[in-house]
């Protein structure tokens, strides 16, 4: 899906210190084509629970110490796609809490030696979209 690909290349260049802007916009003589206005819309869906993790963010210690891309600010947004499984960060600090953005779930975590191992239960289902845990 169109979505998917844009919000993953946005959470990987912020987490790279970069910046994303998609390309495309509205046609020489009309407005946009219908299909844009519906990723824009979806787009819009994940912001609203998720944009946190991508507005006013430093780079995180990803990819060289974290296997999913990583931004940080007073909390640390951690963006994740696929099925429930543990995950992992580091060079970070320990979390003094962990949540889904979208859902507010939370999200149990472990302090390890220099990592912090985040565990997403089974029992919450993930969304078509690129998840952030904050």
């Amino acid at each position: 899906m169109v979505v998917d690909y844009l919000i993953e290349r946005l959470a990987r260049d912020w987490a790279w210190g970069g910046n994303y802007l998609p390309g495309f916009g509205p046609r020489p003589d009309a407005p946009c084509r219908r299909p844009i206005y519906e990723i824009c819309a979806e787009m819009t869906k994940w912001m609203a629970h998720s944009g946190v993790s991508v507005f006013d963010v430093a780079p995180g210690p990803y990819p060289e110490h974290s296997d999913v891309p990583v931004t940080c600010k007073i909390t640390l947004g951690i963006a994740l796609r696929g099925k429930a499984a543990d995950r992992q960060t580091h060079g970070r600090a320990a979390p003094k809490a962990a949540r889904l953005l979208r859902t507010g779930d939370p999200v149990a975590w472990q302090a390890e030696v220099q990592a912090v191992k985040l565990t997403i239960p089974s029992a919450v289902e993930l969304d078509e979209v690129m998840e952030v845990i904050s």
